[in-house]
């Protein structure tokens, strides 16, 4: 860029060390890294200083609390590669919880919704609804249905910004919702 400048919360990208901005920003991809261990070793993914009544708030945050602590181990529970052992809405729970365990000030989710079931689905939109208002919350996505709780919508088709709105006036605005809101309702 010739001009313009980048900044987190007023301050300006370039005074920011690596630590401290990863410390603002966390992701979650559509298939996130889970690993063979416990719950907890998932969420504090090799940082320390996380205590356990911090991983429990976490996934409280992510609406996983309950169905961890009633495991046999709780947070402990043992957990296979790649999540092994937990349903596709816990495994992407748990990364939100993961995310969530820093308080990032802007959390990134990647297709967060795609491979879930509809009451998996209805969870993990839930607790990203959780989020807003602490949590700038940007969500890439191709579903209609996960959209539908964000604010405002960027539609880029072929690497160009087609319009950028409010919910309500992009569906009807957006060629691409509209088509994909006709094909879920055709009514």
């Amino acid at each position: 860029p010739t001009s313009g400048a980048v900044a987190i919360d007023g301050t300006p990208i370039r005074e920011f060390g690596y630590q401290r901005y990863h410390e603002k920003i966390a992701a979650v991809l559509q298939d996130d890294v889970l690993f063979s261990g416990s719950i907890a070793e998932n969420i504090r993914f090799f940082r320390t200083g996380i205590s356990d009544e911090a991983i429990i708030e976490s996934l409280g945050l992510a609406g996983l609390d309950t169905e961890i602590i009633e495991m046999p181990g709780g947070i402990n529970a043992p957990i296979g590669d790649r999540g092994s052992g937990l349903s596709g809405g816990q495994r992407q729970r748990l990364a939100i919880a993961r995310a969530l365990i820093s308080s990032p000030g802007l959390l990134i989710l990647d297709e967060p919704t795609s491979a879930l079931d509809t009451n998996s689905e209805i969870a993990v939109l839930s607790t990203i609804e959780q989020c807003s208002g602490s949590t700038t919350v940007v969500i890439i996505a191709h579903r209609h249905s996960t959209l539908e709780i964000c604010d405002r919508i960027m539609v880029v088709d072929r690497g160009q910004v087609e319009s950028f709105k409010n919910t309500e006036s992009l569906t009807t605005a957006s060629e691409y919702l509209a088509s994909e809101r006709r094909s879920v309702d055709p009514s």
